[in-house]
């Protein structure tokens, strides 16, 4: 059964399905290719380093636009390359930062890095924060609503 399994990802026009817990799994051969199979030959392909990355920053930068908020973006830019001044900046970080649920390390140590190297100079992040949020009254407008529920 394991050695069937292996099969099914190595080769092309094997199939396979059901239950592996329980050995119910359905083997056989299609005229068509194995899905998996067929997506990991896809991905070899692409090279991740320039084409993968290069479109990922291509729609960041769609998405982001001329975004009004901040006064700079910087997609997968070092942070040393990251101008120290007191305007607020939007860092994309690249995707070998990728934050994950199970494990955010990576992301972590990444801004850790960024903000502990720009917070030595002369303009802290948190007063670039401040600064802005001065700057940026609109967003900031405390507003009541009369909404129907219980009153805690």
């Amino acid at each position: 059964m394991v050695m069937l399994m292996r099969l099914v990802g190595r080769l092309h026009y094997l199939n396979g399905s059901g239950d592996k817990a329980r050995d119910t799994t359905r083997f056989w051969f299609d005229t068509r290719a194995n899905l998996r199979r067929e997506m990991e030959d896809r991905k070899h392909r692409f090279d991740d380093r320039t084409e993968v990355r290069g479109k990922i920053a291509e729609v960041i930068r769609k998405v982001v636009g001329n975004a009004a908020l901040f006064d700079g973006v910087h997609i997968f830019t070092p942070h040393t390359d990251v101008p120290d001044d007191a305007a607020l900046r939007l860092v994309v970080l690249p995707p070998e930062c990728r934050y994950a649920r199970k494990e955010p390390r990576l992301a972590v140590e990444a801004v850790l890095d960024t903000v502990q190297e720009q917070s030595t100079g002369p303009h802290p992040p948190l007063l670039a924060m401040k600064n802005w949020s001065q700057k940026q009254t609109q967003l900031f407008k405390k507003c009541a609503y009369n909404l129907a529920g219980l009153d805690i």
